[in-house]
Protein backbone atom coordinates (compact mmCIF):
# COMPACT_ATOMS: atom_id res chain seq x y z
CA UNK A 1 0.00 0.00 0.00
CA UNK A 2 2.95 2.69 0.99
CA UNK A 3 4.83 1.81 -2.62
CA UNK A 4 1.12 2.18 -4.01
CA UNK A 5 0.63 5.65 -2.59
CA UNK A 6 4.35 6.79 -3.41
CA UNK A 7 4.11 5.51 -6.72
CA UNK A 8 6.59 2.93 -6.62
CA UNK A 9 7.02 -0.50 -8.33
CA UNK A 10 9.30 -3.44 -8.53
CA UNK A 11 9.97 -5.94 -5.88
CA UNK A 12 13.00 -3.93 -4.36
CA UNK A 13 10.98 -0.43 -3.61
CA UNK A 14 8.22 -2.48 -1.89
CA UNK A 15 10.81 -4.73 0.21
CA UNK A 16 11.86 -1.42 1.37
CA UNK A 17 8.96 0.04 2.16
CA UNK A 18 7.68 -3.22 4.03
CA UNK A 19 10.62 -2.68 6.21
CA UNK A 20 10.32 0.77 6.73
CA UNK A 21 7.00 0.61 8.01
CA UNK A 22 7.49 -2.52 9.86
CA UNK A 23 10.24 -0.73 11.95
CA UNK A 24 8.13 1.81 12.93
CA UNK A 25 5.17 -0.85 13.50
CA UNK A 26 7.62 -2.54 16.11
CA UNK A 27 8.88 0.70 17.62
CA UNK A 28 5.49 2.13 18.51
CA UNK A 29 4.94 -1.63 20.25
CA UNK A 30 8.36 -1.56 22.30
CA UNK A 31 8.19 2.03 23.18
CA UNK A 32 4.45 3.00 23.42
CA UNK A 33 3.45 -0.42 25.24
CA UNK A 34 -0.20 -0.90 25.80
CA UNK A 35 -0.80 2.53 26.66
CA UNK A 36 0.75 3.53 23.41
CA UNK A 37 -0.92 1.27 21.26
CA UNK A 38 -4.38 2.05 22.66
CA UNK A 39 -4.25 5.41 22.14
CA UNK A 40 -3.39 4.50 18.50
CA UNK A 41 -6.22 2.03 18.40
CA UNK A 42 -8.83 4.83 19.35
CA UNK A 43 -7.47 7.44 17.00
CA UNK A 44 -7.57 4.81 14.39
CA UNK A 45 -11.39 3.95 15.09
CA UNK A 46 -11.79 8.02 14.98
CA UNK A 47 -9.94 8.69 11.54
CA UNK A 48 -11.30 5.15 9.83
CA UNK A 49 -15.20 6.37 11.30
CA UNK A 50 -14.76 9.79 9.55
CA UNK A 51 -13.16 8.86 6.48
CA UNK A 52 -14.99 6.24 5.65
CA UNK A 53 -18.24 8.61 6.22
CA UNK A 54 -16.53 10.83 4.08
CA UNK A 55 -15.93 8.73 1.36
CA UNK A 56 -19.02 7.22 1.51
CA UNK A 57 -21.19 10.16 1.42
CA UNK A 58 -19.26 11.41 -1.82
CA UNK A 59 -19.72 8.09 -3.01
CA UNK A 60 -23.47 8.59 -2.89
CA UNK A 61 -23.37 12.23 -3.83
CA UNK A 62 -22.26 11.35 -7.28
CA UNK A 63 -25.14 9.40 -7.56
CA UNK A 64 -27.70 12.01 -6.19
CA UNK A 65 -28.39 10.60 -3.22
CA UNK A 66 -30.27 7.73 -4.88
CA UNK A 67 -29.02 4.12 -3.73
CA UNK A 68 -31.33 2.76 -6.55
CA UNK A 69 -29.01 4.70 -8.83
CA UNK A 70 -25.66 3.45 -6.96
CA UNK A 71 -26.41 -0.27 -7.15
CA UNK A 72 -27.49 -0.22 -11.04
CA UNK A 73 -24.25 1.12 -11.73
CA UNK A 74 -22.41 -1.13 -10.20
CA UNK A 75 -24.31 -3.72 -11.25
CA UNK A 76 -23.17 -2.59 -14.86
CA UNK A 77 -19.32 -1.84 -14.08
CA UNK A 78 -19.39 -5.55 -12.44
CA UNK A 79 -18.43 -8.74 -14.21
CA UNK A 80 -20.59 -10.31 -12.40
CA UNK A 81 -24.01 -8.26 -13.56
CA UNK A 82 -27.20 -8.72 -11.61
CA UNK A 83 -25.25 -11.57 -9.23
CA UNK A 84 -23.56 -8.93 -8.16
CA UNK A 85 -26.11 -8.00 -5.60
CA UNK A 86 -26.68 -12.08 -4.05
CA UNK A 87 -24.65 -13.86 -2.15
CA UNK A 88 -21.24 -16.10 -2.96
CA UNK A 89 -21.17 -14.39 -6.39
CA UNK A 90 -17.21 -15.26 -5.55
CA UNK A 91 -17.58 -18.86 -5.11
CA UNK A 92 -20.27 -20.02 -7.30
CA UNK A 93 -23.37 -21.72 -6.48
CA UNK A 94 -22.47 -25.42 -6.46
CA UNK A 95 -21.75 -27.67 -3.69
CA UNK A 96 -18.42 -26.62 -2.96
CA UNK A 97 -19.90 -23.18 -3.57
CA UNK A 98 -21.82 -23.59 -1.02
CA UNK A 99 -19.77 -24.82 1.38
CA UNK A 100 -17.41 -22.21 0.94
CA UNK A 101 -19.76 -19.30 1.55
CA UNK A 102 -21.02 -21.19 5.12
CA UNK A 103 -17.34 -21.55 5.89
CA UNK A 104 -16.43 -18.07 5.26
CA UNK A 105 -19.30 -17.08 6.86
CA UNK A 106 -18.64 -18.92 10.13
CA UNK A 107 -14.75 -17.96 10.18
CA UNK A 108 -14.82 -15.08 9.07
CA UNK A 109 -16.88 -12.87 12.40
CA UNK A 110 -15.64 -16.18 14.74
CA UNK A 111 -12.32 -15.22 13.56
CA UNK A 112 -11.91 -11.39 13.66
CA UNK A 113 -13.44 -11.73 17.61
CA UNK A 114 -11.26 -13.87 18.24
CA UNK A 115 -7.75 -12.73 16.89
CA UNK A 116 -5.02 -11.93 19.60
CA UNK A 117 -4.92 -8.39 19.69
CA UNK A 118 -8.83 -8.11 20.35
CA UNK A 119 -9.01 -10.57 22.93
CA UNK A 120 -6.11 -8.97 24.39
CA UNK A 121 -7.72 -5.90 24.95
CA UNK A 122 -11.23 -7.16 26.21
CA UNK A 123 -9.47 -9.65 28.50
CA UNK A 124 -7.98 -6.44 29.44
CA UNK A 125 -10.91 -4.84 31.87
CA UNK A 126 -10.35 -4.40 35.84
CA UNK A 127 -13.73 -5.22 36.47
CA UNK A 128 -15.98 -7.73 34.93
CA UNK A 129 -18.43 -4.90 34.74
CA UNK A 130 -16.70 -2.89 32.75
CA UNK A 131 -16.07 -6.06 29.69
CA UNK A 132 -20.16 -5.69 28.78
CA UNK A 133 -20.00 -1.30 27.70
CA UNK A 134 -16.65 -2.13 25.85
CA UNK A 135 -18.15 -5.10 23.83
CA UNK A 136 -20.90 -2.20 23.42
CA UNK A 137 -18.75 0.19 22.16
CA UNK A 138 -16.66 -2.31 19.31
CA UNK A 139 -19.11 -3.84 17.98
CA UNK A 140 -21.49 -0.68 17.69
CA UNK A 141 -18.29 1.03 15.85
CA UNK A 142 -17.98 -2.30 13.57
CA UNK A 143 -21.51 -2.42 12.68
CA UNK A 144 -21.13 1.28 11.58
CA UNK A 145 -17.78 0.72 9.53
CA UNK A 146 -19.35 -2.03 8.07
CA UNK A 147 -22.44 -0.67 7.20
CA UNK A 148 -19.92 2.21 5.23
CA UNK A 149 -17.64 -0.60 3.70
CA UNK A 150 -21.16 -1.57 1.77
CA UNK A 151 -21.11 1.42 0.34
CA UNK A 152 -17.91 2.20 -0.45
CA UNK A 153 -17.27 -1.51 -2.07
CA UNK A 154 -20.58 -0.55 -4.36
CA UNK A 155 -19.16 2.59 -5.15
CA UNK A 156 -15.59 0.92 -5.95
CA UNK A 157 -17.76 -1.30 -8.39
CA UNK A 158 -19.89 1.51 -10.10
CA UNK A 159 -16.93 4.22 -10.36
CA UNK A 160 -13.75 2.10 -11.13
CA UNK A 161 -15.49 -0.92 -12.65
CA UNK A 162 -14.51 -4.40 -12.47
CA UNK A 163 -11.63 -4.00 -14.81
CA UNK A 164 -10.20 -1.19 -13.52
CA UNK A 165 -10.63 -3.32 -9.56
CA UNK A 166 -9.10 -6.16 -11.51
CA UNK A 167 -5.83 -4.05 -12.79
CA UNK A 168 -5.05 -2.14 -9.93
CA UNK A 169 -2.39 -2.61 -7.78
CA UNK A 170 -3.60 -5.86 -5.25
CA UNK A 171 -2.19 -3.99 -1.92
CA UNK A 172 -3.84 -0.60 -2.78
CA UNK A 173 -7.30 -2.06 -2.17
CA UNK A 174 -10.64 -1.11 -3.44
CA UNK A 175 -11.12 1.75 -1.18
CA UNK A 176 -7.61 3.40 -2.30
CA UNK A 177 -8.80 3.20 -6.10
CA UNK A 178 -11.98 4.15 -5.17
CA UNK A 179 -10.61 7.19 -3.54
CA UNK A 180 -8.11 8.05 -6.28
CA UNK A 181 -11.23 7.64 -9.06
CA UNK A 182 -13.19 9.91 -7.15
CA UNK A 183 -10.60 12.79 -6.26
CA UNK A 184 -8.13 13.99 -8.77
CA UNK A 185 -6.36 16.52 -6.32
CA UNK A 186 -5.22 13.43 -4.14
CA UNK A 187 -6.95 14.94 -0.75
CA UNK A 188 -9.37 12.61 -0.33
CA UNK A 189 -6.49 9.77 -1.25
CA UNK A 190 -4.48 11.14 1.52
CA UNK A 191 -7.17 11.00 3.87
CA UNK A 192 -7.99 6.87 3.13
CA UNK A 193 -3.99 5.96 2.94
CA UNK A 194 -3.55 7.70 6.42
CA UNK A 195 -6.76 5.99 7.66
CA UNK A 196 -5.56 2.51 6.35
CA UNK A 197 -1.50 2.99 7.84
CA UNK A 198 -3.09 3.63 11.32
CA UNK A 199 -4.99 0.87 11.28
CA UNK A 200 -2.48 -1.76 10.30
CA UNK A 201 0.12 0.58 12.26
CA UNK A 202 -2.06 -0.34 15.32
CA UNK A 203 -2.89 -3.98 14.39
CA UNK A 204 0.80 -5.08 14.16
CA UNK A 205 1.84 -3.17 16.98
CA UNK A 206 -1.09 -4.86 19.11
CA UNK A 207 0.33 -8.71 17.13
CA UNK A 208 3.67 -8.02 18.73
CA UNK A 209 2.14 -7.37 22.18
CA UNK A 210 0.22 -10.31 22.28
CA UNK A 211 3.36 -12.53 20.91
CA UNK A 212 5.66 -11.09 23.41
CA UNK A 213 3.40 -11.76 26.74
CA UNK A 214 2.60 -15.26 25.17
CA UNK A 215 5.99 -15.83 25.75
CA UNK A 216 6.48 -14.26 29.00
CA UNK A 217 4.16 -15.63 30.81
CA UNK A 218 3.61 -18.79 28.85
CA UNK A 219 7.23 -19.69 28.21
CA UNK A 220 9.51 -18.53 30.55
CA UNK A 221 6.82 -17.83 33.45
CA UNK A 222 5.03 -20.87 33.35
CA UNK A 223 7.10 -23.65 31.35
CA UNK A 224 10.76 -22.28 32.11
CA UNK A 225 10.40 -21.15 36.11
CA UNK A 226 7.14 -23.61 36.95
CA UNK A 227 5.29 -20.17 37.50
CA UNK A 228 7.44 -19.13 40.00
CA UNK A 229 9.60 -16.25 37.97
CA UNK A 230 9.30 -13.15 39.78
CA UNK A 231 7.12 -9.75 38.21
CA UNK A 232 10.02 -7.99 37.03
CA UNK A 233 12.08 -10.83 35.56
CA UNK A 234 8.59 -11.53 33.00
CA UNK A 235 8.44 -7.88 32.09
CA UNK A 236 12.01 -7.80 31.42
CA UNK A 237 11.50 -10.76 28.89
CA UNK A 238 7.92 -9.26 27.51
CA UNK A 239 10.42 -6.02 26.88
CA UNK A 240 13.25 -8.24 25.04
CA UNK A 241 11.05 -10.66 23.09
CA UNK A 242 9.07 -7.80 21.72
CA UNK A 243 11.30 -6.56 19.56
CA UNK A 244 12.66 -10.12 18.08
CA UNK A 245 9.21 -10.76 17.27
CA UNK A 246 8.52 -7.99 15.75
CA UNK A 247 11.87 -8.46 13.49
CA UNK A 248 10.52 -12.26 12.95
CA UNK A 249 7.20 -10.55 11.92
CA UNK A 250 8.89 -8.27 9.10
CA UNK A 251 10.73 -10.77 7.67
CA UNK A 252 8.38 -12.74 7.27
CA UNK A 253 6.24 -10.11 5.58
CA UNK A 254 9.06 -9.34 2.91
CA UNK A 255 8.85 -13.05 2.64
CA UNK A 256 5.21 -13.24 1.57
CA UNK A 257 5.23 -9.66 0.29
CA UNK A 258 3.82 -11.03 -2.95
CA UNK A 259 1.49 -13.71 -1.83
CA UNK A 260 -2.41 -12.93 -2.22
CA UNK A 261 -4.15 -11.27 0.34
CA UNK A 262 -7.15 -13.43 0.14
CA UNK A 263 -4.79 -16.41 1.13
CA UNK A 264 -2.98 -14.35 4.46
CA UNK A 265 -6.23 -13.47 5.66
CA UNK A 266 -7.58 -16.36 5.41
CA UNK A 267 -5.15 -18.25 7.05
CA UNK A 268 -5.10 -16.20 9.81
CA UNK A 269 -9.30 -15.78 10.51
CA UNK A 270 -9.13 -19.53 9.84
CA UNK A 271 -6.46 -19.94 12.23
CA UNK A 272 -8.59 -17.95 15.09
CA UNK A 273 -11.44 -19.34 14.43
CA UNK A 274 -10.55 -23.07 14.59
CA UNK A 275 -7.74 -22.66 17.21
CA UNK A 276 -8.67 -19.72 19.55
CA UNK A 277 -12.55 -19.37 19.61
CA UNK A 278 -12.79 -23.01 21.07
CA UNK A 279 -10.64 -23.02 23.63
CA UNK A 280 -11.64 -19.07 24.73
CA UNK A 281 -15.31 -20.20 25.07
CA UNK A 282 -14.63 -23.38 26.34
CA UNK A 283 -12.58 -21.96 29.01
CA UNK A 284 -15.28 -19.34 29.98
CA UNK A 285 -18.68 -21.58 29.45
CA UNK A 286 -17.45 -25.05 30.32
CA UNK A 287 -15.87 -25.92 34.02
CA UNK A 288 -14.74 -29.24 33.09
CA UNK A 289 -12.22 -27.98 29.91
CA UNK A 290 -8.49 -29.49 30.40
CA UNK A 291 -5.36 -28.69 29.76
CA UNK A 292 -5.01 -31.68 27.09
CA UNK A 293 -8.59 -30.27 25.47
CA UNK A 294 -6.64 -26.99 24.93
CA UNK A 295 -3.75 -28.89 23.56
CA UNK A 296 -5.38 -31.03 21.27
CA UNK A 297 -7.94 -28.02 20.13
CA UNK A 298 -4.65 -25.11 19.44
CA UNK A 299 -2.45 -28.24 17.72
CA UNK A 300 -5.05 -30.67 15.65
CA UNK A 301 -7.02 -27.50 14.40
CA UNK A 302 -3.61 -25.59 13.24
CA UNK A 303 -2.64 -28.10 11.41
CA UNK A 304 -5.73 -29.47 10.12
CA UNK A 305 -6.16 -25.43 8.75
CA UNK A 306 -2.71 -24.91 7.04
CA UNK A 307 -3.09 -28.42 5.30
CA UNK A 308 -6.47 -27.34 3.81
CA UNK A 309 -5.41 -24.52 3.15
CA UNK A 310 -1.76 -25.86 1.55
CA UNK A 311 -4.06 -28.37 -0.60
CA UNK A 312 -6.64 -25.57 -1.61
CA UNK A 313 -6.24 -23.63 -5.16
CA UNK A 314 -5.12 -20.55 -2.77
CA UNK A 315 -1.99 -22.09 -2.80
CA UNK A 316 -1.20 -24.09 -6.27
CA UNK A 317 -3.55 -24.90 -9.63
CA UNK A 318 -4.89 -21.17 -9.81
CA UNK A 319 -3.83 -17.80 -12.12
CA UNK A 320 -4.13 -16.04 -8.50
CA UNK A 321 -1.94 -18.98 -6.47
CA UNK A 322 0.91 -18.48 -5.12
CA UNK A 323 2.21 -21.12 -7.06
CA UNK A 324 0.66 -20.87 -10.64
CA UNK A 325 2.70 -22.63 -12.52
CA UNK A 326 1.86 -25.47 -10.05
CA UNK A 327 -0.69 -27.63 -9.61
CA UNK A 328 -0.87 -29.79 -6.68
CA UNK A 329 -4.10 -29.03 -5.20
CA UNK A 330 -6.40 -32.10 -3.86
CA UNK A 331 -9.51 -29.80 -3.24
CA UNK A 332 -11.57 -26.88 -4.24
CA UNK A 333 -12.35 -25.72 -0.70
CA UNK A 334 -11.34 -22.33 -0.58
CA UNK A 335 -12.55 -21.51 3.33
CA UNK A 336 -11.99 -24.37 4.98
CA UNK A 337 -13.15 -23.05 8.91
CA UNK A 338 -16.50 -25.02 7.42
CA UNK A 339 -14.21 -28.02 8.34
CA UNK A 340 -11.77 -26.70 10.83
CA UNK A 341 -14.20 -24.59 13.42
CA UNK A 342 -16.07 -27.79 13.83
CA UNK A 343 -13.08 -30.03 13.96
CA UNK A 344 -11.72 -27.13 16.45
CA UNK A 345 -15.09 -27.43 19.16
CA UNK A 346 -14.40 -31.44 18.98
CA UNK A 347 -10.57 -32.01 19.51
CA UNK A 348 -10.90 -29.48 22.63
CA UNK A 349 -14.44 -31.79 23.48
CA UNK A 350 -12.71 -34.94 23.13
CA UNK A 351 -9.80 -34.28 25.20
CA UNK A 352 -11.00 -33.01 27.81
CA UNK A 353 -13.10 -36.10 28.14
CA UNK A 354 -10.14 -38.14 27.66
CA UNK A 355 -7.93 -36.58 30.02
CA UNK A 356 -7.99 -37.59 33.88
CA UNK A 357 -6.35 -34.47 34.73
CA UNK A 358 -8.49 -31.75 36.86
CA UNK A 359 -9.84 -28.22 34.70
CA UNK A 360 -7.27 -26.28 32.87
CA UNK A 361 -6.36 -23.38 36.13
CA UNK A 362 -7.66 -20.03 34.70
CA UNK A 363 -5.42 -17.31 34.97
CA UNK A 364 -6.55 -13.32 35.04
CA UNK A 365 -3.75 -11.23 33.58
CA UNK A 366 -3.35 -7.51 35.20
CA UNK A 367 -2.16 -4.64 33.39
CA UNK A 368 -0.83 -1.39 35.43
CA UNK A 369 -1.16 1.64 34.29
CA UNK A 370 2.43 2.68 34.60
CA UNK A 371 3.75 -0.16 33.10
CA UNK A 372 4.23 -0.45 29.19
CA UNK A 373 4.70 -4.48 29.37
CA UNK A 374 1.77 -7.06 31.07
CA UNK A 375 3.13 -8.87 33.91
CA UNK A 376 1.52 -11.03 36.29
Amino acid sequence: MTAHVLGLSGTGPRTACIMTVGALMVSLAVTGGLRGTALVQIVKVGVLLLVYAALALVVLRRFSWDPDRLLAAAVDGSPFGEALLGSGVQYGSDAVGVLNQVGTAIALPLGIACLPQVTMRVLDVRRPDETLPAMRWAVGQMLVISALLVVVGFGAAAVVGGNGLAGADPTAGAVLSLAGALDRDGLLLSAVACAVFLAALATVADVVLAGARTVAHDLYAHALRGGGARPGAVAACARWTAPVIGAVAVVLAVLAGEWPLLLLSTVAATLAASALAPVLLYSLLWPRFTGRGAVWCLYGSTVLALGLTAASPMVSGAPTAVFPHLDFHLTSLMAPGVITVPAGFALGWLGSVLSRSGPAPTRGFRYDGGDRVPRS
